[in-house]
């Protein structure tokens, strides 16, 4: 079927990226940017990935988000997402994490 569909159409189903060049990208980050900018790029990035990497990086979701924003967002992000259930009392829901996003972008536009 896809085939015809490149026949037809021209259409090529997009290429993702492995589990080794998100994490590269990840590593290479330089955080400058806002909570909300990286949390997007962050998320089409790890949509990219086959279902079975981002099972894989998955795991460490949260930690690798961390690493994308800068210091001063991330010591909010980790003083917001405490949980005495998770590793350190910090949560590893990756929805908390979500909201914890948001509620920081909200109060910097409420402030500026």
């Amino acid at each position: 079927f896809e085939g015809a569909l490149v026949e037809m159409y021209g259409y090529k189903k997009p290429k993702g990226q492995s589990q080794q060049e998100f994490d590269r990208w990840v590593a290479s980050i330089k955080p400058r940017r806002s909570v909300t900018e990286a949390f997007r790029e962050f998320e089409r990035r790890f949509a990219q990935l086959s279902e079975r990497d981002r099972r894989l990086v998955g795991v460490d979701k949260v930690l690798l988000f961390l690493k994308t924003v800068r210091h001063e967002e991330r010591m909010d992000i980790l003083f917001e997402r405490q949980d005495d259930r998770g590793a350190h009392g910090l949560t590893e829901e990756w929805s908390e994490v979500e909201w914890v996003c948001r509620q920081h972008d909200a109060r910097r536009s409420s402030t500026a």
